[in-house]
This record gives structure tokens, C-alpha cells and sequence, in this order.
């Protein structure tokens, strides 16, 4: 127990006294004993007894209760993108819409602002009841059987957005014109990308096609697998996805690389 022993039969004016050995007595305040007052956890016996206006002391009569104070754990909150852990997690992910998986007692609360609170069921929250897009949290109210309460909240973005195809450009066009896409320096730098966004490529250079990805604002001539010195024209292809997973359409570069001594 952690909430009260209630106390029936009161007479009026009479008052109240609890014991928890049987032998020494204590006044009782309020609707009942509390767990609290009986100083520690495990099986107790409480006696109770009345004492009328009169100062009459009546029988006294006790109860066999189990005391329980411990919280219960931390509710487990788990996002489909979580690993296959045990829990409890506490990353703030950038989702796409989904099932929310909840691992707590039965009987569990939940709350997207920590004060409005609706019946959870089963072992999740379903999609349909997710508030809405951007920052959102979520506290779950675990209370186990002897009325302890856990709250516990989990921080997330939801983004069911695809991002837009990212910018490529030269970071140093040196051909005869700055836009000419004719250099010595085949750098390319990437704008657009979300926060949290990963880049992927695609590169093609004398008959040859190489995959990387990262998460710089620069792809470098190494990332597109060119050897150093070499020369020739380059197709790069690529498409950022964002923290939610979502892909972005791609954005397609071409550019002739020539050895430095030759460009004019």
C-alpha cells in the first residue's frame, strides 16, 4: 500500500489512534493511516481503535497490509528508429510519422503537454494519435498497484517532409569564366542541407562509377574516387535524406577537371 487505511464506525466527537506493534499508539489525523506513516516498506500489522467523547477506549482492531513506497520504474518509450535495446532511451529523434511503442505498467496515462492525460492501451500509442508536425513531448504516468506514480517524457520531432534537392557548385571555378565549370580544383561545395541531413553520391569519371556519403558542406575529388593529378569530365549525383529518413530528389553536377598548368 502506499495510499490510506481507511477508518470506519467513527463516532461523533470520538478520535482515533494507530499502532503498528500493538503496544504503543499514536493519534490518527485525517480519512486514514497513510503508508507513509508506517515508517517502512514490507508486511505490516496495523491496529486501530476510537476513543469516544467520554474517554471510553474501544476495542481495537488491526489489518494485515503490504507496504510499498518504491516508484515504479521509468516507463520505456521506444520510436521505431531506437535500437533493439532494452531501455529506457532518452535521444530526441527526428521521426517520420509512426507507432509509438510504450513498455510500462497496465492501466498506463499518457500527455503531449504533462497535464491533459488520456488512457493509454495495449503497448502503444498509434499514429492517428500523434498531435502533430515539429517539437513535440511526451510523458508517460506509470502508477503500479499500490498507487505509486513515475512520470516519465521523451522529446522528439515529428517530420513527415521530404527535404529539397541540395545546390552543387564549384568551390573554385578557374576556368576562363567563374561559372564555366572548367577548374583545377574539382571541390564541390553542397548547400540545402537539413539539419542532421546526410548526403549521398554518385560520381561518374572515365567510365568508372563511385557511392560515398557524408555530412560536410564539401565533397572533395578524393570522395568522388578521382585519383590525384587526373583529368577529365565528371557527372556527380546527389540527394540529401534527412534525420526523419526522408529522401530528397536529385541534383545532378557536371564538370571538366583539368591539371592546373593547362587551364588558361
Amino acid at each position: 500500500m502506499k495510499g490510506e487505511i481507511r477508518f470506519s464506525g467513527l463516532e461523533p466527537g470520538a478520535h482515533w489512534e494507530y499502532s503498528v506493534d500493538g503496544t504503543n499508539w499514536r493519534a490518527g489525523t485525517g480519512a486514514g493511516v497513510r503508508g507513509s506513516d508506517l515508517g517502512q516498506e514490507g508486511d505490516r500489522t496495523v491496529w486501530l481503535r476510537q476513543t469516544d467523547e467520554a474517554g471510553n477506549v474501544g476495542a481495537s482492531s488491526h489489518v494485515e497490509v503490504k507496504v510499498d513506497l518504491t516508484p515504479p520504474i521509468e516507463a520505456v518509450i521506444r520510436f521505431p528508429s531506437d535500437p533493439l535495446l532494452a531501455g529506457p532511451f532518452h535521444t530526441e529523434p527526428h521521426i517520420k510519422s509512426s507507432d509509438i511503442y510504450i513498455s510500462a505498467n497496465p492501466g498506463w496515462f499518457y500527455s503531449w503537454d504533462g497535464q491533459t492525460w488520456q488512457q493509454g492501451a495495449g503497448d502503444r500509442i498509434a499514429q492517428s494519435l500523434l498531435p502533430g508536425q515539429g517539437k513535440q513531448s511526451l510523458f508517460i504516468r506509470d502508477e503500479d498497484q499500490a498507487g505509486n506514480v513515475t512520470i516519465s517524457r521523451r522529446n522528439f520531432t515529428i517530420d513527415d517532409h521530404a527535404p529539397v534537392a541540395p545546390t552543387l557548385q564549384l568551390v573554385n571555378d578557374t576556368g576562363a569564366r567563374d561559372d564555366d565549370r572548367v577548374t583545377f580544383d574539382g571541390t564541390l561545395r553542397i548547400t540545402n542541407l537539413e539539419p542532421e541531413a546526410r548526403w549521398w553520391m554518385k560520381a561518374y569519371f572515365n567510365g568508372k562509377e563511385v557511392y560515398a556519403g557524408g555530412t560536410t558542406d564539401t565533397i572533395s575529388t578524393g570522395d568522388m574516387g578521382i585519383p590525384a593529378g587526373a583529368t577529365g569530365s565528371v557527372v556527380v549525383n546527389v540527394q540529401q535524406v534527412d534525420a526523419a529518413g526522408h529522401q530528397s530528389g536529385m541534383t545532378r553536377f557536371a564538370f571538366d577537371l583539368y591539371a592546373q598548368h593547362a587551364v588558361i
